[in-house]
């Protein structure tokens, strides 16, 4: 084997390994192609299940918040229901209290001569009974005549106003009480205790102890009547026991009888 054909094995051999360095240097770039698309295919698979999951995420919060909304919805719902229940009835007050309103007038004339009627019988009724606290209960009675006149009282307070002050006059003919008063005995002005019975009997003693002063009331007569004094001890004891400081016994003392008899 001469030179030539040693240096053309070589070139040969040359060829082939850099044939072969060139076919491993292809594989290699391969390879790497292939791993850089699988991380890249990693890269999106890893994006495309970051926005699954973010759009999971959202559409559970916009489930929830249409749930929400919805039972909302319907508490409003609801609402508006009662409000128009509401609404609808007081509506109705409201025709209801326009009618009484427009009634108003005419419940006004029908009603106030009526109670001028009761407090002109009451005046009457006082001045013609017995005269225990006579300026007191006419007080009263000018007091349901200003209440009467005036525009700032309703209708209902007048009448009620009316109505307790008659309770109170029917009240003393079950009440028995004593008092102090000023009276004519025989012509004079006397200092007395005056016993009051019910409507029955209106006595009086003098005010000092051990006195011979004493003396009814004569409704027929329409006078104050002097009595004997034998019965001092008997409006005493009354007296005493309408104050409290004695118990109830059996007393005699004079009435004045019916008109008539």
């Amino acid at each position: 084997m001469n030179i030539k054909t040693l240096r053309d094995l070589a070139l040969s051999g040359a060829a082939i390994a850099a044939l072969g360095v060139g076919a491993f240097s292809a594989q290699a770039q391969d390879v790497d192609s292939v791993v850089n698309e699988g991380q890249q295919a990693n890269q999106v698979a890893q994006q495309s299940q970051q926005r699954v999951d973010q759009i999971s995420e959202e559409t559970d919060g916009l489930v929830a918040e249409y749930r929400n909304l919805s039972r909302r919805i319907d508490d409003i719902r609801i609402y508006n229901e009662q409000l128009r229940r509401q609404i609808a009835s007081q509506l109705q007050e409201i025709s209801n209290l326009d009618e009484s309103i427009s009634n108003i007038d005419v419940i006004r004339r029908q009603v106030l001569p009526e109670m001028i009627e009761m407090v002109d019988g009451l005046e009457e009724f006082i001045n013609l009974d017995m005269p225990f606290r006579r300026s007191e209960r006419l007080d009263r009675v000018a007091d349901l005549r200003e209440f009467l006149d005036s525009g700032d009282i309703s209708p209902a307070e007048q009448f009620r106003q009316i109505m307790e002050t008659l309770q109170a006059e029917a009240e003393f003919g079950r009440t028995m009480e004593h008092y102090r008063d000023t009276i004519q005995h025989n012509g004079e002005d006397r200092q007395v205790e005056v016993l009051r019975i019910g409507r029955v009997a209106l006595l009086y003693k003098a005010d000092a102890q051990n006195t011979d002063i004493v003396g009814m009331w004569d409704q027929n007569a329409g006078e104050w009547k002097t009595l004997p004094s034998s019965y001092g001890s008997e409006i005493e004891q009354g007296l005493r026991f309408s104050k409290k400081q004695a118990t109830a016994q059996l007393l005699i003392l004079p009435v004045s009888a019916p008109e008539g008899n």
